[in-house]
């Protein structure tokens, strides 16, 4: 059985500002394998990576994303909410993410946040961007919204997608395969042997969202799922790296 890999949620969200360039340099230094992060669309059709529909939580700003233009986004303050010292962290753009992990090996989980807006371009612009970083066999392309991921993989089959889900789902590797994703991304409570066991079988891969608990990275690293994803990359790398193959 493969070592589950580690994908960092948001970055090494536990200890820096989530979705920000200092959080996914922390994954990297932590050995993290890659990581997830969100997409937004800007007034100006800029791919912004943020969680919230709006800068509230996360900035010193105010406003929806999609009311807002690049230019006003990028003078926001994306550090100072978690602490002091990351004061000059910006919110970026995916192609300023991918430009910083090109030359490594990282796996990125672009997760697209549609709802409760609904970006008309979003799947296609996401496509473009990864196409341009020749990036397309290191990418999965995750949402809760499946049509979007159906959308995904109508515009470019050879990008695996990802369908999330938060609560238990029944015959889920059924689903999967019917709307033609590459994995499901289950609520980590969620996942029990049967689902492992019948995805793996059908060539349906498991990247569950967002054990923090040592004992639960542990136990979802025994079952054999694909990836964990988790805010604490450096924790779970040391965990799935003790266990015996």
């Amino acid at each position: 059985m493969n070592k589950s890999l580690i994908l960092a949620h948001r970055g090494a969200s536990a200890y820096a500002p989530e979705n920000t360039t200092i959080a996914f340099t922390k994954a990297i230094e932590m050995g993290a394998d890659g990581f997830e992060l969100d997409i937004h669309l800007s007034k100006d059709g800029n791919l912004i990576v943020i969680h919230d529909e709006s800068v509230n939580r996360t900035t010193n700003g105010s406003g929806f994303i999609k009311d807002l233009t690049l230019g006003e986004i990028k003078k926001l303050d994306a550090g100072s909410w978690f602490d002091s010292q990351f004061s000059d962290e910006k919110v970026p753009t995916l192609d300023e993410v991918l430009t910083l992990i090109k030359d490594t090996q990282l796996l990125i989980n672009i997760e697209i946040k549609n709802g409760p807006f609904f970006y008309a371009e979003i799947e296609q612009k996401i496509i473009d961007c990864v196409v341009r970083h020749s990036m397309i066999d290191r990418v999965i392309v995750s949402s809760f919204d499946h049509y979007s991921i159906v959308k995904i993989k109508k515009l470019n089959s050879s990008i695996k997608t990802g369908a999330l889900f938060l609560a238990r789902t029944i015959n889920s590797w059924k689903y999967i395969k019917e709307i033609g994703a590459d994995a499901i991304h289950p609520h980590f409570v969620s996942v029990t042997s049967e689902v492992v066991k019948n995805c793996h079988e059908n060539n349906i891969e498991i990247h569950t969202y967002t054990a923090n608990e040592p004992e639960h990275i542990k136990h979802l690293a025994r079952l054999g799922v694909n990836s964990i994803i988790t805010n604490f990359p450096d924790i779970a790398k040391e965990i799935v790296n003790s266990l015996k193959k």
